[in-house]
């Protein structure tokens, strides 16, 4: 039995399966260039706000000894959100907790995304209690800003996935 030739149906045969018809191939395919230089484009985005806070993070925290700027929070949080949905997309798309973790880039990503989440959740902790405790008892901010470096350089560090992403395009844009 036919099917209507329709904008929301694309296909000749009631019996022609959507992944082997040849119109919803072609739409695929159209469509990957657009979601390769979004996804590109968000990656490059992300990385450069990040690139962009080390500087002010490892001055405030290291050099200087003072409590990062208020604004620089909700960028992180952003970064952690979109890290965090990178990484479960990954998860999700390996199908198998042994093949995401099988890679050193997938393991070295839950890491930097467990170890962010955590230094959002402390840093929000902390950020309560200033208004309650007094300013001469250790809050962990010294110990605290150590793993918060640890956690931006290897957040920076992944700047060698997005080169790797960037010549496997290069090398095969037909794929």
């Amino acid at each position: 039995m036919a099917t209507e030739l329709t904008f929301l149906t694309r296909r000749q045969s009631a019996h022609a399966s959507p992944l082997t018809s040849p119109t919803s191939h072609s739409h695929i395919a159209q469509q990957i260039p657009f979601y390769l230089f979004y996804y590109l484009s968000v990656y490059a985005f992300l990385l450069i706000l990040q690139i962009g806070m080390l500087p002010i993070t490892v001055g405030a925290k290291w050099i200087h000894h003072i409590r990062e700027p208020d604004w620089i929070f909700p960028i992180d949080v952003v970064l952690v959100g979109m890290l965090v949905i990178e990484v479960g997309v990954h998860m999700f798309i390996a199908a198998r907790w042994k093949d995401f973790f099988a890679s050193w880039t997938g393991t070295m990503d839950f890491i930097i995304a467990i170890l962010s989440g955590t230094m959002i959740v402390l840093d929000t902790v902390v950020s309560h209690k200033h208004g309650t405790i007094s300013e001469d008892i250790n809050d962990g901010e010294e110990d605290a800003g150590k793993i918060d470096l640890m956690r931006d350089l290897l957040r920076a560090a992944r700047i060698f996935e997005f080169v790797y992403i960037l010549k496997e395009v290069a090398r095969d844009p037909e794929w």
